[in-house]
């Protein structure tokens, strides 16, 4: 966790691209409760848990946004 721009954990970070790290499994455990395999392309700035879900409800709004594919 972050606040005023530091870690709060004593050790301070793991590793020096430990937030990227973290906001990209956030997407990709987000994006995997479609609960289909996605392909394509995700560019995302400032996401977030909120963001990520707000982009599937409109993704899924419509049946002419996407094509699910029977993969044998």
């Amino acid at each position: 966790m972050i606040k005023d721009r530091k870690p709060l954990n004593k050790d301070g970070l793991r590793y020096e691209n430990e937030l990227m790290r973290h906001k990209v499994l956030d997407v990709v455990g987000d994006l995997y409760l479609a609960g289909f395999p996605i392909i394509g392309q995700y560019k995302g700035f400032k996401t977030g848990h909120y963001i990520t879900n707000n982009l599937l409800k409109e993704l899924f709004k419509s049946e002419d946004n996407y094509l699910i594919h029977q993969i044998h």
